[in-house]
């Protein structure tokens, strides 16, 4: 908490907190559930973070032990640039959190958007890439912009490439 602290009074106001799961292994506190565990830790980074911050919290799911301690939560893992999933030659999904997958995760987590927290469904792409069209990529944004989710960008959208009739 003293390494937030330090960034507040720097004057950061947007923290990320990623990788703070606690279901696998002992609690430092055996006494503690996993949802009391991850509540305490939450509530002290919101401490030192302080309330005109916003904080989003990267839990993968809906996670009930941040409610009223975050502005936003990261409702599935990473999404790769494509639309759907890029089997192995197995069959088995090699990237399970494309876009069609952010999408669906983005619906499940609705009735919590916006009422508990912001349902954040991983990061998007704002050009096409890979497989990934522009249809595709304005279904993406047009569907989680129904679901009143979030959509982060940090791309320069002053580049040449956003000025044409396609760009999002």
């Amino acid at each position: 908490s003293e390494s937030v602290g330090r960034l507040r009074d720097a004057g950061y106001r947007y923290f990320k907190f990623d990788f703070n799961h606690v279901r696998g292994g002992r609690l430092h506190n055996p006494k503690l559930t996993r949802v009391q565990a991850m509540h305490h830790l939450f509530a002290l980074l919101r401490r030192a973070a302080g309330e005109d911050s916003y904080v989003l919290a990267c839990v993968g799911n809906a996670e009930r032990s941040v409610v009223g301690l975050v502005d936003a939560v990261r409702i599935g893992s990473d999404s790769l640039a494509h639309w759907a999933p890029n089997p192995m030659a197995d069959g088995l999904p090699r990237d399970p959190m494309n876009l069609s997958e952010c999408s669906r995760t983005a619906a499940q987590s609705a009735l919590a958007n916006g009422v508990l927290y912001a349902c954040d469904p991983d990061v998007t792409y704002t050009l096409p890439r890979n497989d990934l069209t522009w249809e595709e990529l304005r279904t993406f944004h047009s569907y989680v912009g129904l679901l009143g989710g979030l959509a982060m960008v940090s791309e320069p959208l002053n580049l040449p490439a956003y000025a044409g009739d396609e760009a999002l």
